[in-house]
């Protein structure tokens, strides 16, 4: 009998550790990334204020968080080194969540126009250089398409990464939903 109540007792325990919270961001039908008690967690406030930490606990529709900070010091010797400040435990519901960063993949440089201001910036620099060595004029009749374009390209390269977002801002497009419910419309 003392066997079957220890049974008992075991399986109730694993059975309601199980049952744990999570956090979904989705866009339309399509998760992006899922959050669960320990994940890492940056947001942005609907105050703008940006907050990270550790996620303790979530409970329908709030997040504990341990607020903390990790920052690369430098140390006794001058080399780079991890130190994290814990501000402590902070209670948010998801409904003042405004943001959450966008994963940094390392071809964003491809997409952002950064390469096409890189480039067009470093041909248009180029092109100066040479016809200052060769003593010819910079804005000759050639050479003034070739710089107009460099500077066109320069130009959409520009535009290209004002356009680009580093963020998923919630509303309609992208949406938070907890375990059991939709957050945020």
């Amino acid at each position: 009998m003392r066997q079957l109540i220890l049974l008992l007792f075991i399986t109730t325990y694993l059975h309601v550790n199980a049952q744990q919270g999570f956090v979904i961001l989705r866009k339309h039908n399509q998760t992006i990334q899922t959050y669960f008690p320990t994940s890492y967690i940056r947001f942005q406030l609907s105050n703008k204020q940006w907050i990270e930490g550790r996620i303790k606990r979530i409970k329908e529709d709030s997040l504990f968080i341990d607020q903390m900070a990790i920052r690369q010091i430098a140390n006794y010797f001058g080399l780079p080194t991890i130190d994290t400040v814990r501000f402590g435990l902070f209670k948010i519901h998801l409904n003042e969540i405004y943001a959450l960063p966008k994963t940094a993949d390392g071809l964003s440089f491809l997409t952002n126009g950064t390469l096409l201001q890189i480039g067009s910036a470093g041909y248009i620099g180029l092109n100066v250089i040479n016809g200052i060595g060769k003593n010819e004029p910079v804005f000759s009749v050639e050479n003034s398409t070739r710089l107009g374009i460099a500077a066109g390209i320069f130009a959409l390269g520009t535009l290209l990464h004002r356009a680009h977002k580093d963020t998923y801002i919630l509303g309609k497009k992208y949406q938070l939903y907890s375990s059991n419910h939709i957050v945020k419309p």
